[in-house]
């Protein structure tokens, strides 16, 4: 690896012994030439440092458990790449990835700020599958990047993506706020408002872990806190004076929020309380032009399933049990 590399492979670890070793060397195992490796260990409990630290040319640090975005601030202030790559430390990569990427950029001579590609998805069965941004492969403006993740059309997550470091230094990531959930889709909005040139390659080179332990696979008063989140995003485009360019699709973000935790196997309680925390957002949500765009997304199941929250709360519990026996009879997936 080179004294100035050209990425730096920045990975964050909290609890994952059970992972890192396999992380850290699918990174060290990459037929590119140029690049570092940093490990952050965001106040792990377990022997996720120690492992770590056996790998002799990763650069390991340790600090006090803050959250991913604080423990990626730390990664990039450390780092010396002209590009980052942000790692899971639970999930890892092909041999190529980097080479490939990296190749991605030098196509043209194009200056990219953000690339960003295709994805492997675990699910509740341990297989991987095919993850795809709905847009077309090519080059975006940062205003099409915001409008295309908001409204789900691109994988909003800080990953499989190279980052210009100067640009999301200049953009202010080292200074974001600290948020528990929904950190990655906060940075890309972010980050589209500074004007970004953004790439779409055709490659899926990463393999996202699915975590059970997260906050957000369990019924658990963190998931609500993402409406914190979809707050500060509003409250950052009108310091921007750029929400009436994003309105719509940032109500559709609320709208999405809403039905993907709908979804899940939690109590009707739960539910309720989630459609809640949105539902004056969701006032005009069926003459929402993105909605309407894409509304055949979702299964007649889902659809019913949150009409039954939004319009009828009051026997939303017993619909929401007929759907979950339907599904669980006939292995419906509802979205």
């Amino acid at each position: 690896m080179n004294k100035e590399p050209k990425v730096s492979c920045t990975v964050i670890g909290y609890n994952i012994e059970q992972f890192v070793f396999q992380c850290l060397k699918s990174i060290f195992d990459q037929d590119y030439p140029s690049y570092e490796v940093i490990f952050v260990d965001d106040g792990s409990t377990d022997h996720t440092l120690e492992i770590a630290q056996k790998f002799k040319d990763v650069r390991s640090y340790t600090k006090e458990n803050g959250g991913i975005i604080s423990a990626r601030a730390y990664g990039v202030e450390r780092a010396k790449g002209e590009y980052i790559m942000f790692i899971d430390g639970d999930d890892y990569i092909n041999p190529d990835m980097i080479s490939s990427m990296v190749n991605e950029l030098d196509i043209k001579n194009e200056k990219i700020d953000i690339l960003f590609s295709d994805q492997w998805n675990e699910d509740s069965q341990s297989r991987f599958k095919v993850a795809k941004s709905k847009c077309l492969y090519g080059t975006y403006t940062g205003e099409e990047f915001i409008k295309n993740i908001l409204s789900d059309n691109m994988l909003h997550f800080m990953f499989p993506k190279l980052y210009r470091r100067q640009f999301i230094i200049d953009a202010g990531y080292l200074e974001y706020p600290h948020i528990t959930t929904g950190e990655d889709l906060f940075s890309n909005v972010c980050f589209g408002l500074c004007n970004p040139k953004v790439k779409y390659v055709n490659q899926v080179n990463y393999y996202y872990r699915f975590n059970f332990s997260s906050v957000t696979r369990k019924e658990n008063p963190g998931i609500l806190q993402q409406v914190k989140t979809l707050e500060l995003i509003e409250n950052y485009m009108k310091k921007k004076e750029v929400y009436d360019i994003y309105k719509e699709y940032l109500e559709y973000a609320w709208y999405s929020y809403v039905m993907l935790y709908l979804q899940y196997p939690f109590s009707p309680q739960f539910k309720k309380e989630i459609m809640e925390s949105c539902r004056i957002r969701l006032s005009k949500y069926d003459t929402n032009p993105v909605y309407c765009q894409n509304i055949k997304r979702n299964t007649l199941f889902a659809n019913i399933l949150f009409k039954a929250y939004y319009k009828k709360p009051q026997i939303a519990g017993i619909i929401d049990y007929a759907i979950m026996s339907i599904r669980k009879i006939k292995h419906v997936v509802l979205r």
